[in-house]
């Protein structure tokens, strides 16, 4: 079974923030007082938080109940979207700002497997074969803006940051990429989606008022296969 992906466009946070989380192991200080810093974490894993999700309806809460429901205290993988479409490397009608995306596509008004706009907005893949760990990787941008560094994007189900360019065409990335990603393979800037857990142990039932309204937040936290 194909694994769901996060409905964000239904429940709209006000506030996202994707970023990696990274463990650092003090190597002890010398006797000129610097302290060495050794990165333990293999690269770090994506946390993913939507924060002021605001529930304004009973159909509302029922479906962000439903998903609490799924997510199971945090046993049950998710695909999550990064939410980073301002930052992508939108196209643009000239001088006349930026193209606007055409609507989502889902294939299930809850539980989507498919996710993706309309009509192809960024259209961008992958040009060499890259392995497992790379940390630079080779993108041809079909349709949309040059990359700059700092977008996100992900292959696969699999999400990454772009660092900066190094070379035509040619990207640093972190985190290490979790599995190879051969030529051809789509550079999904358009709604890139990462495999999560929602923090292991909690519950996110919000609080109810008047029967109908509430607020809520929830975090996510990269997951291996």
């Amino acid at each position: 079974m194909a694994t769901p992906i996060f409905p964000a466009h239904l429940f709209c946070p006000s506030g996202v923030r994707s970023y990696i989380e990274r463990k650092v192991l003090s190597g002890g200080t010398s006797l000129s007082g610097v302290e060495d810093q050794v990165i333990i974490d293999g690269g770090g894993r994506w946390s993913i938080e939507y924060s002021d999700i605001s529930l304004n309806s009973p159909a509302e809460i029922k479906a962000w109940e439903a998903w609490n429901g799924y997510l199971n205290a945090g046993t049950a993988p998710v695909l999550v979207p990064m939410l980073s479409l301002e930052t992508a490397p939108r196209p643009a009608f000239g001088a006349r700002g930026l193209m606007p995306p055409s609507d989502l596509y889902t294939d299930d008004p809850l539980f989507p497997t498919v996710t993706r706009f309309q009509a192809p907005y960024i259209v961008a893949t992958v040009l060499e074969t890259a392995p497992l760990r790379a940390t630079t990787i080779k993108i041809a941008m079909v349709r949309g803006a040059p990359i700059t560094g700092g977008e996100r994007v992900s292959f696969g189900n699999r999400g990454y940051r772009i660092r900066r360019r190094i070379a035509v065409d040619t990207y640093q990335i972190e985190p290490p990429l979790r599995a190879p990603v051969n030529a051809g393979t789509d550079a999904n800037f358009d709604w890139p989606v990462t495999l999560c857990l929602a923090v292991p142990g909690e519950d996110w039932t919000p609080m109810i008022e008047l029967g109908q309204y509430a607020d809520a937040s929830i975090k996510f936290v990269e997951v291996s296969e």
